[in-house]
């Protein structure tokens, strides 16, 4: 179980699948733009099975558990989902394509 600042919540269940509720602030759910909060556990069904996860002030990271795939959503105000750009925010997760953790055991 991982938390945010910004109050979101978000865990990865035996089945590598991950969960969220809470407020949607800069993408941190990762669920799209059309949502603003969710009170309810609710499944990040765009991410393939993922082996681990962290969340930033409102920002996540995953590792995918089939190829080591790195995923990040949420808040970029200081370039923190590191795809090279700063400002702005992904509300759905997006794949590193120039990184792969296939060695990592978790984020």
């Amino acid at each position: 179980i991982e938390g945010g600042q910004d109050a979101f919540t978000m865990f990865l269940t035996q089945g590598h699948e991950v969960y969220v509720f809470g407020c949607h602030y800069e993408g941190a759910l990762g669920l799209g733009d059309e949502i603003e909060q969710v009170s309810r556990p609710t499944k990040v069904s765009t991410l393939p099975s993922i082996r681990d996860i962290a969340c930033g002030e409102s920002h996540v990271v995953a590792i995918s558990s089939d190829d080591g795939g790195v995923y990040v959503w949420g808040d970029n105000e200081f370039g923190q989902l590191g795809r090279g750009t700063v400002g702005g925010y992904e509300s759905k997760p997006c794949l590193l394509t120039k990184l792969k953790c296939q060695n990592c055991d978790s984020v």
